[in-house]
């Protein structure tokens, strides 16, 4: 059993590294979290109807846009529209016309934006909404893996969606494995898996996978910050600072180096 002193660094440490994921999405242009329609609870929820909700939201010109879009010669092209007047207000809605997009498309990269955005909803639409938003971006995922099963991006991203967001997390590690089995150097994969072992306590695997990353991809600072929360959950404190320091000392980013030496201050402070 842990003690006291090691849960709360435990604590200390998934605050930086959600500040540090937040800070990343944001910069790449993730959408902000707003208001949504509300959802009940429900293992199936209609998609088609929420997003037609969402779009009697829009105001009058917006929903004549919509509906002109929508009956465009070009469907693909008309759709891709919509989701983007969409992504603003709601991403769910915009991820269903996505969808509707890689439907008349045949390229695989439609099923990955469709994926993509579906994953990112699961982050920002409302928590009734989660489950039926994973289950869409494994779907997604899947048509892209099927059209070019060499896509490491797409199967490293259902691999992920398994794990996060359904009842089979052991299919998407061994997705995850065979994409770094392919290609031991493909860096997103390293790190879902290191992810992983940090939530299921097998910190020594994680360890050696970061250590690995950083091997593999020097510049690859935020594995420091991983490092430091796995030091952290070992009880190791100083290498935990060490580790965090590397991270501030390879940063440029002011924001978030204040943010971490913040948190180293509050390790230093806390009682062996």
């Amino acid at each position: 059993m842990k003690s006291p002193k090691t849960i709360q660094i435990v604590v200390v440490f998934g605050a930086i590294i959600l500040t540090v994921l937040l800070y990343f999405a944001n910069k790449k242009g993730q959408p902000v979290k707003k208001e949504q329609p509300v959802a009940t609870a429900s293992s199936a929820i209609d998609l088609s109807a929420y997003t037609d909700s969402v779009v009697k939201s829009l105001d009058q010109n917006q929903q004549a846009l919509v509906s002109l879009l929508s009956n465009a010669e070009n469907k693909a092209q008309g759709y891709d529209s919509i989701s983007a007047i969409l992504l603003p207000k709601n991403v769910t809605a915009a991820a269903f016309y996505l969808e509707k997009s890689a439907n008349v498309n045949t390229g695989p990269g439609a099923w990955k934006k469709a994926g993509l955005l579906y994953y990112k909803a699961t982050r920002f639409d409302s928590p009734a909404l989660r489950q039926t938003l994973f289950n869409k971006a494994i779907e997604c995922y899947n048509e892209a893996v099927k059209k070019d099963t060499n896509d490491l991006e797409a199967s490293t991203m259902l691999g992920t969606c398994y794990v996060e967001g359904s009842n089979q997390p052991m299919n998407g590690i061994m997705l995850l494995r065979k994409v770094v089995g392919k290609d031991s150097t493909y860096i997103d994969a390293q790190v879902q898996l290191g992810m992983f072992a940090i939530q299921s306590g097998q910190l020594d695997k994680a360890l050696d996978r970061f250590n690995k990353i950083l091997r593999i991809k020097p510049d690859y600072i935020q594995a420091y910050i991983y490092l430091g929360q796995i030091y952290a959950d070992m009880g190791k404190k100083q290498e935990a600072i060490d580790m965090l320091q590397q991270y501030m000392k390879k940063s440029n980013d002011n924001n978030i180096n204040q943010q971490v030496e913040q948190f180293i201050n509050e390790l230093k402070n806390t009682k062996n």
